[in-house]
């Protein structure tokens, strides 16, 4: 019997049990020893899930770029992958196991999709003051991707409705958006959130850059969302706070003289900037000169 087929009658069964709106991820939390005896049924299940959330991941991407358009600037592009490919290759990551996409937005935002998609937002980077902290946001949404937290999230919010959907891949436009919806505006947990920030820090530390970045980037955010009636989009998905930035800088410990060196160069980095500058308003064309004869 293939996985698929698995999976459809342990929905089936669970539907019948009338688990479906618990929540499947709920359930497997509750469940005496899930990382005993459930981790090798969970294990053999992992391919499956591996192909179907890389199918969702692509779809919403698709849905996704329809809304936002995609940031062509090869100077941009290069200076992200840049990043990324320092994070990934110093921490024993497959660059080419992650995809990064940049997009025109003034939204401050990046988010993890499944099917190990990173987007990054030009508002971000027009938010930040240096490359050290694009870096660091960066560390936190590949720290998010490579835990499982995006799998682990959308489980525990959608339960057994986005399990079918990821078996059966035929979600609708609607549920897309709802899937959209559900990863831009709902928080990771807290404990998720602690686990992203640490690993952002390692992952930081061992290439060479410099996790200060990431805690003053979250203080920033911070301080400017107390002063505003609205949030970041990131801020809102991620809460910022003294205390986690007080975490971080915790577990980076005290800084060595000589050990960070800078996340992008500074041609790069005012290429990233100038590429994600907001693009002018366009002006009322001027009245076009008639091309006929003088008298």
């Amino acid at each position: 019997m293939s996985n698929r087929s698995c999976l459809l009658y342990l929905a089936l069964l669970l539907a019948l049990l009338g688990l479906a709106g618990a929540g499947l991820w709920s359930l497997v939390r509750r469940l005496p020893n899930p990382s005993g005896w459930a981790q090798p049924i969970l294990e053999g299940l992992g391919p499956t899930l591996d192909s179907a959330e890389a199918q969702l991941g692509q779809r919403l991407w698709e849905d996704l770029r329809r809304e936002q358009p995609v940031l062509e600037d090869s100077a941009a592009q290069q200076a992200l992958h840049s990043l990324c490919n320092k994070l990934c290759i110093a921490n024993g990551i497959e660059p080419e196991s992650l995809y990064r996409h940049l997009v025109r937005s003034p939204q401050v935002n990046a988010m993890a999709l499944p099917g190990r998609r990173l987007v990054v937002y030009s508002g971000l980077v027009q938010e930040a003051q240096n490359p050290d902290e694009v870096a660091g946001v960066l560390a936190h949404e590949i720290a998010h991707i490579q835990e499982g937290h995006v799998r682990q999230k959308v489980l525990k919010q959608a339960g057994l409705q986005m399990v079918m959907l990821w078996i059966f891949g035929d979600a609708t436009a609607g549920g897309l958006h709802q899937v959209a919806g559900l990863l831009g505006s709902t928080a990771f947990d807290r404990h998720l959130e602690g686990r992203a920030d640490r690993r952002a820090v390692e992952y930081l530390q061992k290439a060479r850059m410099n996790p200060e970045g990431l805690a003053t980037f979250m203080d920033r955010l911070a301080q400017n969302e107390s002063q505003g009636p609205a949030p970041t989009e990131w801020f809102s998905t991620h809460p910022a706070s003294a205390k986690r930035a007080q975490s971080i800088r915790q577990h980076a410990g005290p800084p060595v003289p000589g050990l960070y060196q800078s996340s992008l160069d500074p041609v790069a980095w005012q290429a990233l900037q100038k590429a994600t500058r907001p693009e002018p308003t366009n002006r009322q064309p001027s009245s076009p000169k008639s091309s006929a004869p003088k008298p």
